[in-house]
């Protein structure tokens, strides 16, 4: 010891790191110790040393500059300290969580209760924070935190209890928060109105009490949230007068794949902005999946798939969600849907716009899997007395949705449809009518994969699914969007674009390629339904009956009912396009293909790649009607003529809209180069009680012809194109038949009808009281009457 040559051994399990020893160093008096107090046996006591973390660094061994070691700081471990004179911040109060972060309160709730009456800013701190926070009858408050490190959870006996409520609020902000809500909802914002009912009549209603404040100005930004039920639900009051402003943007968006799982963004509401979302519904691990970023060896500690895992217990014992919330983001940032996947999920997900919204704009979203739509249009009340409205005790269900864009959004891997309004209703068809909707540059793919079975079965003959979906529409415009790959499971009925009744559409510049599979042996069940790669079952422009017949002013407006232009279709199985319209319909520059026959459509074995059926009515044919009646009426007939409801009729059938149909620089192609065997009436037939242009088109049947097990393989087409119409104009075509067994290139039935430079394979015959027939050429004109003429 020192310059004392003592050798001292300490010995016993007694040694503490971090203790002192006091040694006596005189051996004519070892008893004695400095300080003297430690005889009386007070601890030892020796310098204190207190360590301040500096920072994180990475040491270097350079071996290349002989040796040197160099550092790298990665984390500064400094708390900046301002002046006391500089402390003032944005932040009206900061929460912290008690742990890792100290606030001005540990709770969101009491934060929101102190804030002053004109609002203010509350800062959440990094951690994990338990809240349902409520914000009721407040104004202007935004509520931020640090993303990924801001974790708010609902409390253990409050999982069902959305983390934030709003409730007839105004400037209401929520952003850069993780909000985390696996059995319930994130955010919720809603408006409370009390009904006052009667005493002599309680089933009538008839008027609300409505709260001074209704929802404004709500805007929910640049979170992550993930959710069971709904990540943002808002229902708000309204149709009480002004614009409810919401706006719900930027958010990363997961939703935990369970059967409890509705539409990851619900929302009752006008004047509302949905942009640039990503919503993925969170699938169980699978380790199949080349495209399932997680893993499936990852601990499972509180793992919402594990159906034995008690979340309550593990929230009342402080269990954290740290590591399923980096988890969680992880899949939400890396999820990419390739078509391969054959994930069947639980949960909705997507978006959904309940009826009675108003100006209503989904823009650049990016909605990944689910078992329902990509976007919703529509809802159904269910038991809501706040909302449900009963007359003469019949309740309405549906209510309308007007002035809806939806653009530029990446739609993949949704069960049901990419785009649709609700078509299902336990207890019949349902009718969700849309006013003014735009759909424009949307991608639509790998959707169609969860349909219901047997869908042939279903009494409900309005049930389509496919790409994009509308039942009832007014002013449609489908544009530049991209459908593709949807409906994957052979024998199901798809479309690309299906609309069951509307007033003016517009198809324009869409790519509408391969939805549905093609069937390539007999063997595959066919089911019955809607296929095809546009399909409009009605297009009017005069809807109902009562409104024709009340007429002051025509209807006609210039303004075709159906405008179908610049368009790519092919489809696989069924109609390239389906329509049938009751008014002008203007179908220019598309590229129509069907790869077979639709056996279970009738339609589709008259004319299997386009059907055109105009209702509208020329008024060159009611002058002729009208001639025959004055020579063959009796002389009373201007007395019968003065009656109210034979003027009404008169008006009516004036008023009615054309039939004009205008089919020209449009590449049709029938293509059965299948081994299966094609029978069909004609590839292309368009009637109409008016007019109908069929002007350099480009019209092809390909089929193969060969002998394939033995068994001779041929494909039959009777006739190639068929017209029907009061005028018809068949000029500069090409009819292409090839090897199929086709009669007539072309057969056109009409009172007037010119068919003038066209070329065929196949002859030509058209048919008229009046006709001016030349200049066409036929290439196979052997059985031809008339070869000159075709």
């Amino acid at each position: 010891l020192g310059h004392t040559g003592l050798e001292i051994t300490i010995t016993g399990n007694d040694r503490v790191a971090g203790d002192y020893w006091v040694i006596a160093a005189r051996p004519e008096t070892p008893d004695r110790v400095v300080p003297w107090q430690l005889e009386q046996g007070i601890p030892p006591h020796g310098v204190r040393r207190f360590f301040a973390p500096l920072a994180v660094i990475k040491w270097t061994n350079e071996a290349a500059n002989d040796g040197l070691v160099s550092g790298k700081i990665i984390h500064d471990c400094r708390k900046k300290f301002h002046p006391l004179t500089e402390q003032e911040c944005c932040c009206t109060f900061t929460v912290g969580d008690g742990k890792k972060s100290k606030g001005d309160f540990n709770s969101i709730q009491d934060a929101i209760d102190n804030l002053p009456a004109d609002g203010g800013k509350i800062c959440v701190l990094p951690g994990e924070h338990i809240a349902n926070a409520e914000i009721s009858q407040k104004r202007q408050i935004r509520i931020t935190g640090c993303g990924e490190h801001s974790i708010v959870r609902p409390n253990p006996d409050k999982l069902s209890t959305p983390v934030f409520l709003i409730q007839n609020s105004q400037k209401i902000q929520i952003d850069q928060l993780t909000i985390v809500a696996f059995d319930g909802i994130g955010i919720e914002v809603t408006d409370i109105m009390e009904l006052k009912m009667p005493s002599d009549n309680p089933n009538r209603l008839t008027g609300l009490k409505v709260s001074a404040i209704l929802a404004d100005q709500i805007t929910i930004k640049e979170n992550n949230i993930l959710a069971g039920i709904h990540a943002i639900y808002v229902h708000v009051a309204e149709d009480n007068g002004g614009d409810n402003n919401i706006n719900i943007s930027y958010n990363k968006i997961g939703m935990i794949d369970k059967a409890i799982g509705k539409a990851a963004i619900f929302s009752i509401a006008d004047a509302v902005l949905i942009e640039r979302n990503r919503i993925v519904v969170i699938a169980a691990p699978d380790g199949n999946d080349p495209d399932d970023p997680t893993d499936p060896n990852d601990p499972g500690n509180g793992d919402p798939f594990d159906p034995c895992f008690d979340r309550l217990k593990a929230y009342q014992l402080g269990f954290s969600i740290s590591f399923q919330v980096f988890r969680f983001m992880r899949y939400i940032f890396l999820y990419r849907s390739t078509g391969r996947s054959e994930k069947k999920y639980l949960a909705e997900g997507g978006i959904q716009i309940g009826g009675t919204s108003e100006r209503v704009s989904i823009r650049e979203n990016e909605i990944i899997g689910g078992k329902g739509n990509g976007i919703t249009l529509g809802h159904v009340h269910k038991d809501d007395n706040q909302y449900l409205f009963r007359l003469n005790q019949m309740t309405y269900k549906y209510s309308p949705l007007y002035e809806i864009s939806i653009e530029e959004n990446l739609i993949l891997q949704m069960g049901l449809s990419g785009i649709s309004c609700l078509m299902s209703m336990e207890n019949g068809e349902s009718y969700v009518v849309v006013n003014d909707i735009i759909i424009y540059r949307n991608t639509i793919r790998f959707c169609a994969r969860q349909l219901p079975e047997n869908i042939g079965a279903v009494a409900n003959k309005n049930h389509a699914y496919g790409g994009i979906v509308l039942s009832d529409c007014t002013n449609g415009s489908i544009q530049e969007n991209i459908v593709q790959a949807n409906g994957q499971e052979a024998g199901y009925p798809i479309c690309g674009i299906f609309v069951m009744h509307a007033e003016t559409l517009d198809f324009s510049s869409n790519s509408i390629v391969n939805n549905g599979l093609p069937f390539l042996n007999d063997e595959v069940l066919i089911q019955r339904g809607h296929r095809g790669g546009i399909v409009v079952l009605a297009a009017f422009k005069v809807a109902t009956l009562s409104n024709l017949f009340s007429a002051t002013k025509p209807s006609f407006d210039g303004v075709p009912a159906v405008k179908v232009h610049d368009n790519v279709v092919i489809q696989p199985h069924g109609l390239a396009l389906y329509l049938l319209a009751f008014g002008p319909v203007s179908v220019v520059s598309n590229q129509f293909t069907s790869l077979d026959t639709d056996n279970t459509n009738i339609v589709s074995l008259l004319a299997s790649a386009v059907f055109i059926l105009n209702l509208g009515v020329s008024k060159d044919l009611l002058l002729f009607v009208f001639k025959n009646m004055g020579k063959t009426t009796p002389d009373n007939s201007k007395e019968k003529l003065k009656d109210p409801e034979a003027q009404k009729a008169l008006i009516a059938l004036q008023y009615l809209p054309n039939g004009k149909v205008m089919f020209a620089a449009n590449q049709t192609t029938l293509d059965m180069r299948s081994p299966l065997q094609n029978l069909c009436l004609s590839s292309q037939l368009i009637a109409s009680l008016d007019d109908v242009g069929f002007n350099s088109n480009q019209s092809e049947c390909s089929s193969l012809l060969a002998i394939l097990d033995n068994k001779l393989t041929f494909d039959f087409v009777l006739i190639n194109t068929i017209l029907f119409g009061v005028t018809i104009r068949s000029n500069d075509n090409r009819f292409s038949d090839g090897l199929t067994l086709t009669l007539f290139s072309l057969v056109s039935f009409g009172f007037m009808n010119t068919a003038t430079g066209n070329q065929s394979t196949n002859c030509i015959l058209p048919i008229g009281i009046k006709k001016a027939v030349n200049s066409n050429l036929v290439f196979d004109d052997d059985l031809c009457k008339d070869k000159k003429d075709g």
